[in-house]
């Protein structure tokens, strides 16, 4: 078996971030209108988020045809996890940049949220193409 170049990489571990983007949001939602407390929406995004993103980034794994099931879900959990970190770090910094000095003078808004989203997600695809080709050794 051959490692999967950098554009398969990319593929898959975009797929495993959006996933894991919209598992957060949706288990967040979720507990948000079952009117839960915000550490158990919080947690329901966690979790539906780390789940969907790696069922994504294995699914895809499976679909090239290269590999079984079994080794398509061990390869996907750890660039599947970093995401997962990666983007929760990114949302961690947002009520911090936020309520600083300097966003209150800069009169930070919204868009500072979908920003910070933004280039973690940049950096978690990077960080998963990398650790995508390297579980696949």
């Amino acid at each position: 078996m051959h490692r999967p170049g950098w554009g398969a990489a990319l593929r898959i571990a975009a797929s495993c971030t959006l996933g894991t983007v919209v598992g957060f949001i949706g288990g967040i939602m979720l507990g948000v209108k079952l009117q839960l407390v915000s550490w158990q929406s919080a947690s329901i995004g966690a979790a539906a988020g780390l789940f969907l993103g790696w069922l994504l980034a294995s699914g895809l794994l499976m679909s090239r045809g290269d590999l079984g099931r079994i080794r398509a879900y061990r390869s996907a959990i750890l660039p599947a996890f970093a995401i997962f970190l990666v983007l929760a770090a990114a949302m961690f910094l947002v009520p911090f940049l936020t309520t600083s000095a300097i966003g209150q003078s800069l009169g930070v808004d919204i868009g500072v949220f979908w920003k910070t989203l933004g280039g973690g997600a940049v950096i978690a695809v990077l960080l998963g193409a990398a650790l995508m080709r390297r579980a696949l050794r």
